[in-house]
């Protein structure tokens, strides 16, 4: 791969020219000296091989080209600054990278609210999410080393902390035959009518759920 020829500084000066409103400015605010910041300049555009600034009265601006180029400079010293910040973070012990797997029985809103906690707190950290079923979580633990799963199952040899209570209910339309019936409503009784099965995510799995369905 080819060095790049073009320093982040040099685009960093070019930045500040034009968000200050011209060379003392920018001299000013990244406390060098005005000479320093004109030749910072001037050799990007000498590189380059076109001019990005063009001084009008006191100002300087952006050339068609110099505005394409800005922009893009942007972004680069934005990555290049999350990358350090990643870096240091790093350093610190934090991890690249968590797995989170979550049983879809689990509350979404309560799992978008907490992934937005842990956003500013995150350091960069990325979240892989992975939703399962029934004993897909255990399997993972199986399979895998996962750094947190949600489920309502517990394997053997594992510890679980409860977090949150979650209640089945079962519902029909209100035209339903099922609406017709007087007493409990048994699984005998369900099976005689149309049913949706929610199969377990486990490959080794062969539980489910069923649904009566109208």
């Amino acid at each position: 791969m080819k060095a790049p020829r073009v320093t982040l500084e040099q685009w960093r000066v070019l930045q500040s020219v034009v968000d200050k409103g011209g060379f003392a400015q920018a001299a000013e605010a990244l406390h060098k000296s005005q000479s320093s910041v004109s030749y910072t300049v001037a050799k990007l555009q000498e590189q380059l091989g076109y001019p990005l600034l063009s001084i009008e009265g006191r100002k300087a601006q952006l050339t068609e080209r110099g505005e394409v180029l800005l922009r893009r400079s942007r972004h680069l010293l934005k990555e290049a600054v999350e990358l350090e910040q990643l870096a240091h973070t790093l350093g610190q012990g934090w991890e690249p990278e968590l797995e989170l797997v979550v049983d879809q029985v689990f509350p979404t809103p309560a799992l978008l609210r907490a992934l937005k906690a842990f956003e500013p707190q995150s350091q960069g950290t990325q979240v892989q999410l992975r939703e399962v079923v029934l004993s897909g979580g255990t399997e993972a633990l199986n399979l895998g080393n996962p750094d947190l799963v949600l489920s309502s199952i517990v394997p053997k040899g594992y510890l679980a902390d409860p977090i949150v209570e979650v209640e089945m209910m079962a519902v029909a339309s209100p035209d339903h035959l099922l609406f017709q019936e007087e007493g409990p409503i048994n699984n005998e009784r369900l099976s005689r009518e149309l049913q949706l099965v929610i199969r377990d995510s486990a490959l080794e799995g062969l539980s489910g759920c069923r649904l009566a369905w109208h």
